[in-house]
């Protein structure tokens, strides 16, 4: 199966006609990655995230597993391999042990109450999937320090977390899991860890980081015998001699590697100063911070960094640059800096020749300063709630349905709201509706975390009423100050009026960009704060405007248009 256009695939081999038949005429055919998650255990119960087109699943059964759940995001693969192609499955998904739920495997496990022995992850990203950019772009809960303590809340005392990333992500995953353990006291993860890299054929390009990596975390120490069965997995079938390095570990409990990032980052005494030495992202993704796939730190980001990303010599290694190197990051800059020009050309440029009139009235540069800031500290909310939420809805469809849709409409009738109130209030009522969106976006900041902790075990249904419930006071308040202002500009000039939507408009546009590198620099939790700062420079805006003036002065409402 081919997603989207072919940056990643999944599927399996024909198991009919059945799977457990297959199984028995032909064992070595299955995928034996998941299988190190395994060892030393017997009849595992196994949570999949990410399941796919059943590799793994497969793996479990002959696994000898008491009970497999497998969860897959995308409804359309799971329609295919439990309905529509049941079949050329071999009735996989419906083996006794296997249970299929369509669901974000984060979102699944925080409200699940059962205990695993195994929580893995194979192979759910693919190389060009990486190449392209997208992922650093995308969010990712499933791989955050706090989804990591969920999963070792859901862990049996022996139980074991299996995520397979490529080699320059495993560092990351043990600072992750370094600074989980010191969270809830469980001490040093040098003997809770093994990390490698594995790779079946030649790497084409010796210098670049191999693909196929791998990082086990226990719950409690791994035994020796253990250790000896992961490996021997891991090197079954090594082939020649020369193929022998085909699995390096990057860091185990019973083997010193002194030069190996993991290693260091295992047995640093402060790990702020590993993270500082190095250009690459190596501290712990977030839920605030959900960007795991986020390569470079954009402290680290020069010219030159942009110059090597598009001009590398060997053909191949222009190809496998995209997959470790700053691609994402580099585009964001480079859009950022786009939009700011199309939207300048397109938006404030026709403005600058057509309507002239609204640059010569006096208080102009405070009237464009005040619906500058709407626009961008709008936005800039927009964009922090739907990453917000994608958590608690747990699909995408679900968060830009509900949240976007949401917050829309309760934006409309808070305009339509203002639109009803009488023209002598207005100067006062826009700055008592500003003070409510100052305080109203850091309350939502902080009580949206606490929200979703205590009901994310709630069915979707109650999901969605909630998530409306903490959208609509805030998308109606923020409905009133743009039409409660344009009230006001029209009536010193139609001129105003037409700076007012352009000016708006354009740090919407750039502020998409700004809020998404914000939030990928210093959360989203700041992003609000930042948004709520917006509307307090409206707010000074707005002071400006009526100082030292008994009688309103620049927002003064007239009883008739003012002439142009």
């Amino acid at each position: 199966m081919y997603i989207d256009a072919g940056t990643a695939l999944t599927g399996i081999y024909d198991l009919r006609p059945d799977a457990r038949t297959v199984l028995k005429q032909n064992p070595g055919q299955v995928e034996p990655l998941s299988t190190v998650a395994y060892a030393g255990k017997t009849n595992p119960k196994i949570l999949i995230i990410g399941s796919g087109g059943g590799d793994e699943v497969l793996a479990g059964l002959q696994a000898g597993a008491s009970s497999i759940t497998a969860i897959e995001i995308n409804p359309i693969i799971s329609d295919i391999v439990a309905k529509r192609m049941n079949d050329f499955w071999g009735n996989l998904y419906h083996q006794p042990e296997v249970r299929l739920v369509t669901d974000e495997g984060r979102s699944f496990v925080r409200r699940s109450t059962e205990k695993y022995d195994a929580i893995i992850s194979v192979n759910t990203i693919s190389n060009a999937a990486m190449a392209s950019g997208a992922l650093s772009l995308s969010e990712n809960y499933v791989l955050t320090r706090e989804a990591f303590r969920d999963y070792l809340d859901h862990l049996t005392p022996e139980g074991v977390i299996f995520f397979s990333r490529p080699e320059f992500q495993i560092p990351r995953l043990v600072s992750t899991a370094r600074e989980v353990f010191a969270e809830q006291g469980l001490g040093s993860i040098n003997d809770h860890v093994l990390a490698f890299s594995n790779f079946k054929r030649r790497n084409p390009t010796p210098s670049r980081f191999r693909f196929l990596a791998g990082l086990l975390l226990k719950k409690s120490t791994f035994r020796p015998e253990e250790l000896a069965q992961i490996r021997g997995i891991l090197n079954a079938g090594a082939g020649p001699e020369e193929d022998s390095a085909r699995v390096k570990i990057l860091f185990a409990p019973d083997q010193s590697q002194p030069d190996s990032l993991c290693a260091r980052i295992a047995g640093a005494a402060q790990l702020e100063d590993v993270f500082r030495a190095s250009d690459s992202q190596l501290a712990p993704a977030t839920d605030d911070k959900p960007f795991f796939n986020q390569h470079t730190r954009w402290s680290r980001i020069r010219w030159s960094t942009i110059v090597d990303l598009f001009s590398q010599s060997q053909p191949s290694g222009a190809r496998l640059a995209l997959e470790d190197r700053p691609i994402a990051e580099v585009t964001l800059l480079i859009l950022l800096g786009q939009s700011a020009i199309v939207a300048g050309l397109c938006i404030l440029l026709p403005l600058a020749l057509l309507e002239r009139r609204g640059l010569r009235i006096e208080g102009r540069w405070a009237w464009i300063s005040y619906f500058a800031a709407l626009g961008l500290g709008f936005i800039m909310v927009e964009i922090a709630l739907l990453q917000r939420f994608l958590l608690f809805l747990g699909q995408p469809i679900y968060t830009y349905a509900v949240v976007l849709a949401g917050l829309l409409i309760f934006t409309g009738i808070g305009s339509y709201t203002a639109g009803r109130w009488a023209a002598p209030e207005l100067p006062g009522t826009l700055k008592r509706v500003l003070v409510g969106a100052i305080i109203l976006v850091p309350v939502v900041a902080v009580i949206t975390p606490v929200v979703f902790h205590a009901a994310l075990g709630f069915g979707i249904f109650w999901r969605i009423v909630i998530s409306l419930l903490l959208v609509a006071p805030l998308g109606f308040v923020l409905g009133m100050p743009f039409p409660l202002g344009l009230r006001l500009a029209m009536r010193r000039s139609s001129a105003l009026g037409s700076w007012a939507w352009g000016v708006n408009g354009f740090f919407t546009v750039i502020g998409t960009v700004l809020a998404l590198m914000l939030g990928m620099m210093i959360g989203f939790r700041m992003v609000l704060l930042l948004a709520s700062a917006c509307y307090v420079g409206g707010l000074l805006a707005l002071a400006w405007l009526s100082h030292g003036r008994p009688e309103g002065g620049m927002l003064a409402v007239s009883h008739s248009p003012a002439a142009d």
